[in-house]
């Protein structure tokens, strides 16, 4: 929270909204989760434990395969691959490291954020 807070309201503004995006972005995969829970206790209580371990990869499959969708992670080394990747139609990115290095300027990807 200090290194956030040392770079300026511009940046806490960012930070808030990467927080929230990323929630959001998690909320389905974690609604499989849930689902997936409550199937294999169905299952096991049923004594099908053959369909939890096919459900299993089914639902692992659904999770990643959302995950992959709308949102890239890792790669991101600047602006211009965010840009890349909003034009792609992809919903969220993690910079990570990029941002800390000071490669990602957040304030600006928040400016240029929304399809073009």
């Amino acid at each position: 929270q200090p290194l956030t807070n040392s770079r300026g309201e511009a940046v806490i503004a960012c930070n808030v909204i990467i927080m929230r995006v990323d929630g959001f972005a998690m909320m389905p995969n974690m609604s499989f989760g849930q689902a997936m829970s409550v199937y294999a206790g169905q299952n096991v209580g049923a004594g099908k434990v053959d369909r939890v371990l096919q459900g299993r990869k089914q639902g692992m499959a659904i999770s990643v395969g959302f995950s992959c969708a709308i949102t890239a992670s890792g790669g991101v080394s600047s602006n211009a691959d965010l840009r890349a990747l909003r034009d792609q139609g992809l919903y969220a990115a993690i910079v990570g490291k990029a941002w800390y290095a000071g490669a990602v300027d957040l304030a600006q990807a928040v400016e240029e954020g929304g399809p073009q």
